[in-house]
């Protein structure tokens, strides 16, 4: 299972390693002095299966500096599409970029990444359980 924490975490960390700049992952509420992304994970719609949830998950990169031409932002733009070029790693697993937009206004750049992926359950339900006892119980009586 794939918690939303690991993707705002491993998005950081990727951030922090090719960058080096601040991150932050709460709401600006001073002004900005030095280089900074501001990193969120939104959750937008989860589709529960037996076995499974079908997941929809945006991750909104932000990054802004005190002062910032046009060709900075343009430049970012680029390195950020280059970095998160088709997949996330998480674990294992390798979550594919569904969708990638970029907004760009004022003294800020925004990639928006949507992930749309599969995630394990940690429980299966009792009836499932059941159900699988029952076929193995059908299937040794059908051996005599």
């Amino acid at each position: 299972m794939i918690k939303y924490v690991e993707l705002l975490y491993n998005t950081t960390v990727l951030l922090k390693k090719t960058f080096g700049y601040k991150i932050s992952i709460k709401k600006n509420e001073q002004e900005v002095k030095i280089p900074t992304f501001f990193v969120s994970v939104t959750p937008l719609t989860t589709d529960p299966y037996l076995r499974y949830n079908e997941k929809l998950v945006n991750i909104s990169i932000t990054f802004t500096d005190k002062v910032v031409t046009e060709e900075q932002l343009l430049d970012m733009q680029d390195q950020l599409n280059e970095l998160f070029d088709i997949y996330l790693d998480i674990g294992s697993r390798k979550l594919v970029f569904g969708k990638k937009k970029f907004n760009k206004a004022d003294d800020f750049v925004t990639l928006i990444l949507t992930l749309n992926y599969l995630d394990d359950k940690t429980t299966i339900p009792d009836q499932e359980k059941y159900t699988k006892l029952m076929e193995e119980l059908i299937y040794k009586d059908g051996d005599k």
